[in-house]
């Protein structure tokens, strides 16, 4: 019924527009006009997740260079005999007399050895490891290492759980 009504216009460039082809092409302009919007939206989320997921990142960076020197220090002061029987454990504590900051892997080969993930496990359900986290003059953010110690906790059972220290947002 609509082509019985077509109207025929003409533009400069010479080519016939119809009422049914104006139409279509103000349907076709409101599409694409939702998809630039939801396409915008998309972007916008994406950074946010970014933006979060770095935030993580950068917050989980010297949680291993921390909770490592506490483990070192409670080792040496409660464990001295073990320090200097267990190799693991000595290349541990060398580590940071060679002044390089421990890493995550540090933390799973330490976490790797049955002795030492035994008394890694006993700090880290304690209260003496909050007690020296607070204490230290070392950590900036007490909160967020103390976040932390579950993971580390974790990975006492499960070294290779150390992969990532990061929490996922379900986590949280």
């Amino acid at each position: 019924m609509l082509s019985e009504y077509c109207l025929e216009f003409e533009d400069h460039n010479r080519s016939t527009f119809t009422l049914s082809n104006l139409e279509l092409k103000s349907h076709y302009e409101e599409s694409y006009s939702r998809i630039d919007q939801e396409n915008q939206q998309f972007t916008q989320v994406s950074k946010q997740t970014q933006k979060g997921n770095n935030k993580n990142h950068q917050e989980a960076k010297n949680v291993p260079k921390n909770m490592g020197v506490l483990i070192k220090n409670y080792f040496i002061n409660n464990y001295k005999d073990v320090v200097r029987q267990n190799i693991t454990i000595k290349k541990f504590i060398s580590k940071v007399n060679n002044k390089k900051n421990y890493t995550r892997k540090d933390l799973k080969v330490l976490f790797s050895n049955e002795q030492a993930r035994l008394l890694c496990k006993e700090y880290l359900s304690s209260f003496q490891i909050i007690q020296d986290i607070l204490m230290s003059t070392k950590i900036g953010d007490s909160e967020i290492i103390l976040k932390y110690v579950k993971k580390l906790f974790i990975g006492t059972q499960d070294p290779s759980s150390l992969s990532s220290l990061k929490y996922s947002s379900k986590e949280l």
